[in-house]
């Protein structure tokens, strides 16, 4: 006879959620999940490269949860081609910007300021966020007879490496590495534009905080930054091309009424698509169907 107050392990739990920044807490979140009967939901977040073992593990994780949430069809593709993930099981649900981002509020920079100002936000890892493709596009720029100042936002790896390329290529005066600065949401109002030069993104973080603060956006077309800015709320460029970011760059500044009027469609939607209400509710559906409710 069970002892009085004893519970089974079944008992204790019908869904077991294993956030995606914890590997460790795959393992255990889904060998809990298998011995307490309960349905396992993980989460993604960007596009998952994990070598040898930790692949494997991985994959046979994602591939045994009732849903695996991620925050861009792209990452979605990118699960159920290199993991094996079914479809069925992968549940997008896009990130939300921060409920403090909306109190900062961008307005056109005075056209008295001597130079425009660009801001890149991300972690100093070359090639990954595209930092040396700005770079080089700001070469361009200057070769046209376009001078911009750009503060960099954030650190890593790579920093003196590219502090060195930027003297190198005669941008030491122009180019500001500010280091990390969290949240840096207050400095994008000083901002004629953010630049997002990654050459892969899963989602994007930085493009729908930046849509929130209302600053014109330009950024590379691929993953995340692709599916967000799709209507034309931002200018999407070829990953990794130069000369097509110098010219999209060199466009926004010599038309600042149209890149005015992207921001504020890109206001609006980061509103109605990236709030918190509208991931909340992306998750609510998603434990809704992992408890065989109605579908995601």
């Amino acid at each position: 006879m069970p002892r009085a107050g004893y519970r089974s392990p079944s008992s204790l739990c019908t869904v077991c959620v294993v956030p995606g920044l914890l590997f460790e807490a795959r393992i255990w979140g889904a060998l809990g999940a298998a011995l307490c009967g309960a349905r396992l939901v993980v989460s993604e977040h960007g596009l998952a490269e994990y070598p040898g073992w930790h692949g494997r593990v991985f994959g046979w994780v994602a591939r045994s949860a009732s849903a695996c949430v991620v925050s861009s069809q792209a990452a979605a593709d990118h699960i159920r081609r290199r993991y094996g993930v079914p479809a069925a099981a992968i549940q997008v649900v896009p990130n939300a910007v921060p409920p403090s981002c909306w109190a900062h509020g961008w307005q056109p920079p005075s056209r008295e300021r001597r130079r425009p100002t660009l801001g890149v936000v991300g972690r100093l890892e070359h090639p990954t966020k595209g930092h040396v493709v700005l770079f080089d596009a700001l070469v361009r720029l200057r070769d046209r007879g376009i001078d911009v100042d750009v503060d960099v936002v954030g650190d890593g790896p790579d920093r003196a490496m590219l502090e060195q390329r930027a003297e190198s290529l005669g941008l030491g005066d122009r180019v500001l590495f500010a280091g990390e600065e969290v949240p840096p949401w207050a400095r994008f109002t000083r901002w004629d534009v953010l630049v997002v030069p990654s050459l892969h993104e899963g989602f994007g973080n930085v493009v729908v905080e930046g849509l929130a603060v209302g600053v014109p956006v330009v950024a590379t077309d691929c993953g995340g930054p692709a599916e967000i800015l799709a209507g034309g709320e931002g200018v999407l460029v070829p990953p990794g091309d130069p000369d097509a970011l110098a010219a999209a760059l060199a466009r926004v500044l010599a038309e600042p009424a149209s890149a005015a009027e992207r921001a504020r469609r890109g206001q609006a939607l980061a509103r109605d698509r990236f709030s918190v209400d509208a991931m909340a509710n992306g998750m609510i559906a998603v434990y809704a169907r992992a408890l065989g409710g109605e579908s995601a």
